[in-house]
């Protein structure tokens, strides 16, 4: 089941070239970006956003319902073939306490966060029911979401 998961997430990084778009092994694009799921490996959310940043991107901002809607589904295929697992994604209010930003600099508008959070949960994860949920950032069994622009070939 693994192996047919891979040819399908394959083909669908071929289909889905937009443009110029190029993403490399193991990404998928949506509209000028390309997204890596980190599925197979628990992280921190600063080593995640440090591990996207070695790959060129950051942890993913989702800044529209089409984008979250595309992670989703990627992530509940995932899920669907592995097992239940959360995703660390850019969205923080490390400095100040309860002003949201995401990490790679871009302004935080669109929204699919719970409120519930204390001082010690300051980093987001995205649930496969779709919805944003703060923890503390030292949390380690976390999988995470990298995102970065495409490159025009």
């Amino acid at each position: 089941m693994k192996t047919v998961y891979m040819v399908l997430l394959l083909a669908m990084m071929i289909l889905q070239v937009e443009g110029c778009c190029q993403c490399k092994y193991g990404e998928v694009s949506f509209g000028r970006h390309c997204y890596q799921i980190r599925y197979y490996t628990t992280t921190s959310w600063q080593q995640a956003g440090q591990n996207c940043a070695g790959s060129g991107g950051n942890l993913a901002s989702i800044r529209y319902p089409e984008e979250q809607n595309f992670i989703l589904g990627h992530v509940n295929t995932i899920n669907s073939l592995y097992g239940y697992r959360v995703y660390w994604i850019g969205a923080n209010d490390l400095i100040p306490e309860g002003t949201y930003k995401w990490s790679d600099g871009s302004i935080y508008s669109y929204s699919k966060y719970i409120a519930f959070n204390t001082a010690a949960n300051d980093c987001m994860r995205l649930h496969s029911n779709g919805y944003w949920y703060m923890y503390p950032c030292s949390t380690t069994d976390t999988r995470y979401i990298c995102k970065r622009k495409c490159r025009c070939v």
